[in-house]
């Protein structure tokens, strides 16, 4: 049965903190007496089978409870599965089959109590007679009146596995896409060589995910949400024959699910046979992703002449919410033609690499969601390119469409100065301009330069005199 067991201890420091309490609240400042009751189930809990901790934080007032904190350290041997947590808290947790702190906070703690279900996982390889140690605290920036009843420990005894049922839980496709849809394969196995008195199946849908439709197996009898619902699947039989049960979910992925963001399903079968009841969980994490969709522009501007500068403006465009990744290979190259001479490029963000002895420039590097990279190319116009040359040049993109890391998806630079798309982009080569020539003087000049030469050179003596 699950046993509840609490370990106050009144320290020195509780003796002063209790003292202190009384202190706030003579001074008629805020006090809130916080406790912790935690329960285990089962207890003990087979290796390799799941283990539920109830954990029950009290506030018993008189005040609210500010800034109220509940950490649940995992027990070496145990790996997270879920975390349950009443409105108003937030949870951090470790990943999924990882072990770690659950740690949950509310900004306000009112009086009265709140209730956390943490699951975790037993460990297969942990020995007969383990006794699994679990302390939870409560913390609150609030006095505490009446301290010494803040953490509480539930001790579980590991015995021997005697599973005869397991469940498996597979996700297609992972990564998935926002919008599309997402399935959940589960295979209930009674290995038992006969028939189990029954079993529980129940699957709830993760944040960001609506119900679809439910394959179950014959004998089986579900309940599940309404199309386009959230909640949980619910399965039952009575009795559970021998071999195995599958199971096929399917879920829509909220078209506003972020890229990045990861969707934790966890599944559990509850089994009772000969008066002992056993679960066992599964479950799967998929990466949502974000499908790229990369535009570029490509403006020419500077001396369109024979032996003269240019510059080539490029413009890499994410219309996607999610980034484009910088995936193997290139996402963008550019191989000028002969009548130029590479010169440099650079980039607002990424790696530019200009390699003049093939006239080719590269850039890798990430795209932001709903974002642009500006790559400034720099050419000279060869002086062996005649004038009237028509110089015509477009660059090539590679992105991921799909969202599966890899450059599958191609697209062409185009001119913003031309009407239509995947323009190249065009110049024509003018002559290059002559320095400008120094008129000669005539022979009415060259008197004109004489007379002001000679009535400056007097003004000269005369100011001289006088000096």
């Amino acid at each position: 049965m699950p046993t509840a067991r609490r370990r106050p201890r009144l320290s020195a420091l509780a003796l002063l903190c209790l003292l202190g309490g009384a202190h706030f609240a003579q001074a008629g400042l805020p006090t809130a007496d916080l406790s912790v009751l935690k329960v285990d189930d089962p207890d003990p809990a087979p290796a390799g089978t799941a283990l539920v901790y109830t954990i029950t934080v009290s506030n018993k007032g008189p005040d609210d409870a500010s800034s109220a904190v509940m950490d649940d350290p995992l027990p070496a041997g145990t790996t997270f599965q879920s975390v349950s947590a009443p409105a108003g808290w937030s949870c951090t947790t470790p990943a999924v089959g990882a072990n770690g702190t659950v740690s949950c906070s509310a900004a306000t703690f009112a009086v009265g109590s709140a209730v956390f279900t943490v699951t975790v996982q037993v460990g297969a390889g942990v020995a007969n007679g383990t006794v699994l140690s679990n302390t939870a605290t409560v913390t609150s920036t609030t006095a505490d009146p009446a301290p010494g009843s803040e953490s509480a420990t539930a001790d579980t005894t590991v015995s021997a596995t005697v599973t005869t049922f397991s469940l498996t839980k597979a996700d297609t496709p992972d990564p998935v896409l926002p919008g599309t849809d997402l399935t959940w394969t589960l295979t209930a196995t009674n290995s038992n060589g006969g028939d189990l008195e029954s079993a529980v199946l129940t699957d709830p849908l993760p944040a960001g995910t609506t119900f679809v439709s439910l394959a179950a197996p014959g004998g089986w009898s579900c309940t599940t949400p309404a199309v386009g619902g959230s909640g949980t699947v619910s399965c039952s039989i009575a009795p559970w024959p021998a071999g195995n049960a599958v199971f096929t979910l399917v879920g829509h992925v909220a078209a506003t699910q972020p890229a990045g963001s990861s969707l934790s399903n966890v599944g559990s079968l509850e089994v009772t046979d000969g008066g002992r009841t056993t679960t066992q969980v599964a479950s799967a994490a998929t990466q949502v992703v974000s499908p790229a969709a990369v535009a570029a522009t490509k403006a020419v501007s500077g001396q369109l002449q024979t032996g003269g500068t240019v510059t080539y403006t490029v413009v890499l465009t994410n219309s996607a919410a999610g980034a484009q990744s910088d995936n193997p290979g290139d996402e963008f190259t550019d191989i000028l033609p002969s009548d130029l001479t590479l010169v440099s490029a650079t980039a607002t963000s990424g790696t530019a690499l200009a390699t003049p002895a093939t006239n080719t420039v590269t850039w890798n590097g990430t795209i932001p969601g709903n974002g642009s990279v500006t790559i400034t190319l720099t050419a000279a116009v060869k002086a062996t390119t005649p004038p009237g040359t028509t110089v015509s040049n477009q660059g090539a993109v590679a992105y991921d469409a799909d969202g599966n890391g890899t450059n599958e998806a191609a697209a062409s630079t185009d001119d913003p100065q031309v009407a239509g798309g995947a323009d190249p982009t065009t110049f024509v080569t003018a002559a290059a301009t002559a320095p400008a020539e120094v008129p000669a003087l005539g022979g009415v000049g060259l008197a004109l330069l004489g007379v002001l030469l000679a009535l400056g050179g007097a003004a000269l003596l005369r100011w001289r005199e006088r000096v």
